[in-house]
């Protein structure tokens, strides 16, 4: 089963990730005009809560486990043993998740009250319960081709689930109008496609097999991760429930609807997740003051990257929310407010980038527990801002929380990274690029129009080269 993919570098498959990753994004992306039109605000505001609550249960019913799995799932060479591990990781999620499904499925009605404070949601918070599911699930069997470094296989079958996904979509919530039900639905059918899809792990890895004494150490390596995994989800959903708490349905819907254009970014962020560790690793060898200079360069390279990034999109949103075809817009005005804070989400995620950064030095010196309490202090920040502002100035500030929350992670492991691992940062390059994207940004967000405001992209673009922030070519600029 070992792929001779396995004998690509990490940027081939960075690459190939990357483009998975666009194709399944950018079809989320295409689904928001969709969603804005046919679901109403305080409807997609119900949506978002309940999806919030079913990830947060989801995460500690995992234990951890999606953390390592894809580890320990690499470092096993012995088929049988392969087999055991992924039989009982499955099999072991499934019962110890069952009796939470049952109670869901029981008293639907009562947790829809106290979730939305309407009884009437009992149906969706089934069914996102088990999208959830079913999407955890399909992880497991699809991300095996991730640990066989089988990355064409991984992107192939998760992008034919995809495209099900976006037609299932188009047919149940434009055909049938059957609003967020449709959006569950839609995931629970391609989640069991692509489980079919990846047809030989079943027949090859997969028994039903519960041995608890097998599953123990594994749990246990585990809840560092798990500790850790639960704050970043709650910080990155928790403001839902604020939101709908002190302002209703429909400011938590607009909020969520411009919470997902602003994920457009995390793709760059997934990528470099993803290459970042292993690549950190291969510098062993390298003397301490040239591998210094080394990690200021990727850092220069990431903060000029991003800021390309951050920028184009926050151009193409004021385009398509401007776009008026007789009386057609691209998306409904009353999403219209979601505009307001795109970029205070934008600039959270590029601080939860930046905690990737620095994430070598934990993971160096096997002190993996930092990662706890960065998300702690990113949490605990997060509450109290979000508690403090959404009261004042709305959606906003629960955006604004957000990004002042993962600001507070990498200050944490910034200080802990610096006491380990010595950085020589590049600061001239940094500060032309922190200019010229002030600059930007204020074009863009004051004084729109698009020809000025690409017009200094390509200046930064320009500059970026000429002072060799992004190497000579593409396969320069993935290498950071």
């Amino acid at each position: 089963m070992v792929s001779s993919e396995s004998k690509k570098g990490i940027f081939t498959h960075t690459l190939v990730y990357s483009f998975g990753n666009f194709l399944s994004r950018g079809l989320n992306f295409i689904l928001l005009p969709v969603y804005s039109h046919f679901i109403a605000p305080s409807d997609f505001g119900v949506y978002s809560v309940i999806i919030s609550v079913v990830t947060i249960a989801s995460t500690i019913l995992n234990l951890g486990l999606p953390g390592i799995f894809v580890k320990n799932l690499s470092e096993v060479a012995d088929a049988e043993q392969k087999r055991k591990f992924i039989s009982n990781t499955i099999s072991g999620i499934s019962v110890l998740s069952l009796p939470f499904l049952l109670l869901v499925i029981f008293y639907s009605k009562q947790l829809s009250l106290i979730i939305i404070v309407d009884s009437q949601y009992n149906i969706e918070i089934v069914l996102g319960v088990l999208s959830i599911y079913a999407l955890n699930y399909s992880y497991y069997f699809s991300v095996f081709y991730v640990a066989e470094q089988n990355s064409k296989k991984y992107v192939l079958i998760n992008s034919f689930a995809a495209i099900i996904n976006f037609i299932l979509n188009i047919i149940l919530i434009v055909l049938l109008n059957s609003g967020i039900n449709g959006i569950f639905i839609s995931q629970i059918l391609s989640s069991m496609f692509l489980i079919f899809l990846s047809g030989d792990v079943i027949k090859y890895f997969f028994r039903f097999e519960f041995d608890l004494k097998y599953l123990k150490p594994i749990m246990f390596s585990s809840l560092p991760l798990l500790l850790s995994g639960i704050c970043t989800i709650a910080v990155e959903l928790i403001d839902r429930f604020i939101v709908l708490k002190f302002l209703g349905e429909e400011q938590a819907g607009v909020y969520s609807f411009g919470y997902r254009i602003a994920l457009i970014y995390n793709l760059f962020i997934l990528s470099f997740k993803s290459a970042w560790i292993p690549h950190y690793f291969n510098l062993k060898e390298i003397d301490s003051e040239k591998k210094a200079e080394h990690l200021g360069r990727v850092f220069t390279k990431l903060i000029f990257l991003s800021s390309i990034a951050i920028l184009t999109i926050l151009i193409l949103t004021e385009i398509i929310f401007s776009v008026k075809i007789n009386s057609f817009r691209f998306f409904n005005p009353a999403y219209q407010p979601s505009r307001e804070f795109i970029i205070y989400v934008m600039l959270g995620y590029f601080f939860s980038l930046i905690m990737a950064f620095y994430s070598i030095a934990p993971f160096e010196f096997n002190k993996t527990i930092h990662f706890f309490f960065a998300d702690l202090i990113a949490l605990i920040v997060n509450l109290v801002l979000n508690f403090t502002l959404i009261p004042v100035i709305g959606v906003k500030g629960a955006a604004i929380a957000t990004m002042i929350a993962f600001f507070s992670g990498a200050v944490y492991l910034s200080i802990y990274q610096h006491r380990k691992v010595k950085i020589r940062y590049e600061l001239t390059k940094l500060l032309v690029i922190l200019v010229i994207s002030i600059l930007a940004y204020i074009f863009i967000s004051f004084y729109f129009n698009v020809f000025t405001a690409l017009s200094l992209i390509a200046s930064l673009i320009i500059i970026g080269i000429r002072l060799n922030m992004a190497g000579k070519n593409l396969n320069e600029i993935l290498k950071f």
